[in-house]
C-alpha cells in the first residue's frame, strides 16, 4: 500500500510511500501526524498521494529552509499582510536569515541553530559590521520566524515549531518622554504658522498614529458631530507614500475631536482651496487633509523634519513625533480619564496594552484616587459626629 492510517495516542496520523532512494534503493517513507479524527488523515493522505501523482510533493527532508522561506513568502505571506510588512518580511529574511540559516534543510533546523543565530545577531549583526543589532530588531526576526515555521507545521511538513523553543534577548521597556501642558501650549504656540500644524494638533489633541493623521480625509470627517473615522494609514512602501488599510480592527474606529481642531479644520480647508486654485490642473485632489500644495500625500520623513525643526527653534525637548501620541495619553490618564476611554482613542485592542504602556502614570492615579477615597470616608464620619 502506499499510505495507511493509523491512531497515536488521542491523535490520528499517516505514513506514505513516497519512492525509493536513488542511492541504496530502500523504500522511504514519511509520516504526518496531528489529526483529530481519522477522516482527516485519511483526507489529507489522499491529497498528499494525489501531489505525488503531479509531481507536486514537496518532501522537507531535501528543502532546505532557504527554499521553504521563498515558497512562504509567495505563497502565504504576499497575499496575507500587507505591502509594508511584506516588504519588512523580505527584508528580514533574505539579509539575515537566508545567509546564516538558509543552507540547513527544514527538516534539520533545531532550536539550538536559531539560538546560536540571535547570539551571534546580537554581537555581529549589524550589516556594515559594526557590532551587533538591538534586542528588539531580534524580536522582529524571532517573530517572522515563528510564523514561518508555524506554518510549516500546519502544512505538514514538520512536527514541531523549533523557533518556540528558543530565548530571543529580551527587550528592555523604553522610559517614554512627553510633554507638560505648558510646553504642549509653547509648541502649538512656535508651529502654528507651519503649514503641517494641523498634523501636530491632530497628534496632541487626539493620539493619532503618524500615518493614521496623514491618511486623513475630508471625508472620514463629520462637522456636525464632531467625529472623525479612522480608516486609513499612510506608510512608506518602497519610499513611496502609500495608503493602506489599518493592521488590526481596533485601529479602525471613531474618536471625538475637541472643539479647537474643528476650527483648525475650517482654516485649513481655506489654505487647501487656495493652493488647489493657484496649482490648477496640476493639483492631484486625493481628498487628504494633510497633503502637498499639489494635493500629493505628503512624506512622512517630511513631517517629521518639521517637527524637529519646530523643536529646536522653539528650545523644547528633543521628542519624537510619536511621542506627541503619549503625550495625549498621558495628559488624558493624569486627569483622571478612564483607561478603557484612552484606549479607545489610541486604538489598542485591549485596556491592558494601554496600561502597560503607561504603568508611569498608575502611582500617581492611585495615590490621587485614595486621597479621594480617604477625604470621602472623613467626611462622612465628621457628619455622623454632627
Amino acid at each position: 500500500m502506499r499510505g495507511h492510517v493509523r491512531k497515536r495516542g488521542k491523535k490520528w496520523c499517516f505514513v506514505l510511500d513516497i519512492g525509493r532512494d536513488p542511492k541504496t534503493g530502500k523504500r522511504k517513507q514519511k509520516w504526518f501526524s496531528g489529526f483529530s479524527t481519522k477522516k482527516e488523515a485519511e483526507k489529507e493522505m489522499i491529497n498528499k498521494m494525489n501531489e505525488l501523482d503531479k509531481g507536486t510533493f514537496i518532501s522537507s527532508s531535501k528543502l532546505t529552509f532557504s527554499e521553504y522561506l521563498d515558497n512562504w513568502l509567495q505563497d502565504y505571506a504576499k497575499g496575507s499582510v500587507g505591502p509594508t510588512t511584506f516588504q519588512l518580511y523580505s527584508t528580514l529574511i533574505r539579509t539575515h536569515i537566508i545567509p546564516s540559516l538558509g543552507a540547513i534543510t527544514l527538516e534539520q533546523l533545531q532550536a539550538p541553530h536559531i539560538q546560536r543565530f540571535y547570539n551571534n545577531m546580537l554581537e555581529k549583526g549589524r550589516i556594515d559590521g559594526n557590532g551587533g543589532v538591538s534586542p528588539a530588531y531580534i524580536q522582529r526576526i524571532h517573530s517572522v520566524l515563528r510564523r514561518a515555521l508555524g506554518h510549516a507545521v500546519k502544512w505538514q511538513l514538520l512536527t514541531r515549531n523549533v523557533a518556540l523553543l528558543t530565548e530571543p534577548p529580551k527587550v528592555r521597556k523604553k522610559e517614554i518622554t512627553t510633554f507638560e501642558i505648558e510646553e504642549v501650549k509653547q509648541f502649538l504656540t512656535h508651529s502654528k504658522d507651519d503649514r503641517l500644524y494641523i498634523a501636530f494638533v491632530f497628534a496632541i489633541t487626539t493620539g493619532l498614529r503618524r500615518g493614521e493623521i496623514l491618511g486623513l480625509r475630508w471625508k472620514d470627517i463629520n462637522m456636525e458631530t464632531n467625529t472623525a473615522s479612522i480608516r486609513k494609514n499612510l506608510v512608506l512602501v518602497k519610499g513611496k507614500p502609500t495608503l493602506q488599510e489599518p493592521k488590526t480592527n481596533g485601529s479602525v474606529r471613531l474618536i471625538t475631536l475637541p472643539s479647537m481642531i474643528m476650527q483648525v479644520l475650517k482654516d485649513h480647508k481655506k489654505v487647501q482651496n487656495q493652493e488647489k486654485s493657484q496649482a490648477g490642473e496640476a493639483y492631484q485632489d486625493n481628498g487628504l487633509i494633510i497633503a502637498t500644495s499639489f494635493g500629493t500625500p505628503v512624506d512622512p520623513t517630511n513631517l517629521v523634519r518639521s517637527f524637529k525643526r519646530i523643536l529646536k527653534v522653539s528650545g523644547l525637548p528633543n521628542i519624537r513625533f510619536h511621542d506627541l501620541r503619549h503625550t495625549h495619553a498621558t495628559l488624558m490618564l493624569k486627569q483622571g480619564e478612564h483607561p478603557k476611554i484612552v484606549s479607545e482613542r489610541l486604538g489598542h485592542s485591549n485596556t491592558r496594552i494601554t496600561m502597560d504602556i503607561y504603568s508611569h502614570v498608575l502611582p500617581n492615579m492611585q495615590q490621587e484616587a485614595v486621597d479621594r477615597f480617604e477625604k470621602m470616608l472623613l467626611r462622612d464620619r465628621e457628619n455622623e459626629k454632627i
